[in-house]
């Protein structure tokens, strides 16, 4: 090797080692920083939910799911044929038999034997006193009196005076022959059964089943030809597949979604024009399409033009200038401080803007399901996410290969992000995952963002005007208890949860139960409500017990809802109010009428089931059948 060759290879790995510290660090520093609040494994699942639902809102073609099943059998079972015979599929069968059944001679009357032609008796004499004219001695019945003997001569009758033994008839020759059993004829010395071939009409089932159309099957009875929980396909019976998924032999696919309606083999798709079926123009297509959303091309279809384009316009000079600094690694400690910078701002610019670059939809569901700071910080982190997703759509193959090596891109999910973009499944509802809040330092400055909306649980209503402000509280204070709860305050307990009056002692292990998120797992033992499980465990050894943390202080009683208002439907939900629907769900026209039912509005709980039926919305189950004679479904409860 020349020296000018050693000088390039040395120059080559000193760029690689320069870029690893350039952009892996920063990237790791802003990525995996101390100041998140989720861990690292449950921000990567937060991040591939945004992918998916951000892939299948925004591409125009999908794959399904699939999974397999086996195949259970045919439908039913063989009918019954009577005893003796065989299924044979559209007969019973009987198959010929013979079994011994030797005959034999009739029996005579009592002192007669049997020759094979008559009954016999032979002369017979025995002595006995003589009779004189002074005594006379009897003969037995039937001998003659010879004086000093009695006498009997020989006798013959016919074999009609025979008879057989119980099990025997006579037949020719005035022999017994043997009675066979049913279904068998005596020949002489054996009996025999000749071959028997029954119909359909000779099929039986049981009294809960019934016969296919052929009649040669038992079906169950209820539950369809395969019985419950197997549905019929091609004439065999296979386990049901799961909701949302269709049968196709052994395999279930998922079903297409609303907004992709149209199924193109593996895939769903808008429409007809839509559905390619070339598998090699689907995959390339689709890629193209992800490559354009990746690079700021394409924003939400929901947003306006001049917000998209403002916002990219700044997020493009960020990332311009980043890549800027990849080609000038002369001094590392500027560039790589100035890269850091320019990550930075590109995130906080997409976090601004997330509903525009993902979906209103997405950015309300984590605004619902974070406090204000939180769901910053994520969306922040889905900004760094997009960032690496725009250095692969930009060739920069090596700053990805780096930081792949470095460890950055597996354990923060992009692998996840990119599959989601470039292998699209159909799975709009797939639910945010149910990841867990922790405390975490903000990072500096305001938290710009939209506010969160209402969190799971029971709901309190708002008080009208300016209220105190939430205040933090040490170790020893009073907390209240009630409906499966742990209250901050007596006034929240006493109104979303009347008629309790438990308390506990709140230990609070130096949390700051303002950072603590709506229905946080708290843990109870020793009559006392602790912030952490290892402080419970240690000062209450054996305890086990747990509850859900209401922070509500600004809460006032809320006024039943009576039978006749309007509610408002959407998204599956019914809610109480229209700013509710419209701020959680969608701008809608869409009403119905509610029947409380003496129920009282304020005790009921979020996502509580109510019914559904002739354009009303029932509190009772029982009241909505009653009024309405059918079933129109259910929903859930949204109080505010």
């Amino acid at each position: 090797m020349n020296i000018t060759s050693l000088k390039n290879k040395i120059l080559n790995l000193s760029k690689v080692w320069l870029l690893t510290v350039l952009i892996c660090a920063p990237m790791a520093a802003i990525a995996q920083t101390n100041s998140s609040p989720l861990s690292d494994a449950d921000m990567n699942k937060v991040m591939s939910w945004i992918a998916v639902r951000t892939s299948a809102l925004r591409l125009p073609f999908c794959y399904k799911d699939s999974y397999t099943r086996p195949i259970t059998a045919m439908p039913g079972r063989v009918a019954d044929c009577p005893p003796s015979y065989t299924n044979n599929g559209l007969t019973c069968g009987r198959g010929a038999d013979t079994i011994s059944a030797p005959s034999k001679v009739a029996d005579c009357p009592a002192g007669y034997t049997n020759t094979g032609v008559s009954c016999f008796r032979g002369a017979d004499t025995y002595a006995k006193g003589c009779t004189t004219i002074f005594k006379k001695y009897e003969c037995r019945p039937g001998y003659t009196d010879n004086g000093c003997f009695c006498g009997r001569g020989a006798d013959s009758m016919s074999l009609s005076n025979a008879a057989c033994p119980a099990g025997y008839f006579k037949g020719p020759l005035d022999r017994c022959y043997k009675n066979c059993p049913e279904g068998y004829t005596n020949t002489g010395e054996t009996c025999f059964k000749s071959v028997s071939t029954l119909g359909l009409d000779s099929m039986t089932c049981r009294p809960d089943e019934r016969k296919d159309s052929t009649g040669a099957r038992c079906l169950p009875g209820t539950g369809g030809d395969c019985g419950p929980g197997n549905e019929l396909d091609a004439g065999l019976c296979y386990p049901s597949c799961k909701a949302g998924y269709s049968g196709a032999g052994i395999a279930c696919y998922q079903k297409c979604p609303s907004f992709l309606p149209f199924s193109c083999a593996a895939g769903c798709a808008k429409d007809q024009s839509q559905c390619i079926e070339s598998t090699f123009d689907m995959v390339s297509s689709v890629v193209s399409l992800a490559v354009n959303i990746v690079s700021l091309g394409q924003a939400a279809p929901a947003t306006k033009a001049a917000k998209a384009a403002t916002s990219a316009s700044k997020m493009k000079k960020t990332f311009d200038a980043a890549k800027d600094l990849v080609k000038n690694i002369n001094d590392i400690k500027t560039v790589a401080g100035a890269f850091k910078d320019q990550v930075d701002l590109f995130a906080t610019e997409f976090a601004d803007n997330f509903e525009v670059w993902t979906s209103p939809e997405i950015a309300a569901e984590i605004d619902r399901r974070f406090t204000p700071q939180a769901a910053f910080e994520i969306k922040r982190q889905w900004g760094i996410r997009h960032f690496e997703l725009m250095l692969e759509a930009d060739g920069i193959k090596t700053a990805k290969n780096v930081m792949s090596v470095a460890g950055v891109v597996d354990p923060t999910g992009v692998v996840d992000v990119v599959n989601a973009f470039t292998n699209p499944k159909c799975s709009p509802d797939t639910p945010l995952p149910n990841v867990q809040e922790r405390s975490f330092q903000p990072r500096p400055g305001p938290r710009p963002g939209p506010q969160p909306g209402p969190q799971p649980g029971p709901q309190p209503e708002p008080q009208p005007g300016p209220g105190p402000q939430p205040r933090p509280f040490s170790s020893g204070g009073t907390v209240y208890t009630g409906c499966g709860y742990t209250y901050k305050t007596k006034w929240a307990r006493d109104t979303q949860c009347p008629g309790n009056s438990g308390t506990s002692v709140w230990v609070s292990d130096g949390v700051d139960e303002r950072t603590m998120t709506r229905e946080q797992t708290v843990y109870v033992g020793c009559g006392k409500t602790f912030a952490s499980k290892n402080v419970r465990d240690t000062q209450c050894p054996g305890s086990v017990g747990t509850s859900k943390w209401i922070p509500d202080e600004n809460s006032t009683p809320t006024n039943s809802n009576s039978s006749g208002i309007t509610v408002y439907p959407g998204c599956g939900y019914t809610y109480k109010t229209k700013l509710a629907r419209d701020t959680q769900c969608r701008i809608g026209s869409e009403t119905s009428v509610w029947v409380s039912d003496g129920v009282d509005v304020s005790r009921m709980t979020r996502e509580q089931t109510v019914y559904l039926g002739c354009g009303k919305t029932f509190a009772s189950k029982n009241v909505r059948d009653t009024q309405c004679g059918k079933d129109e479904g259910t929903s859930k409860w949204i109080p505010e």
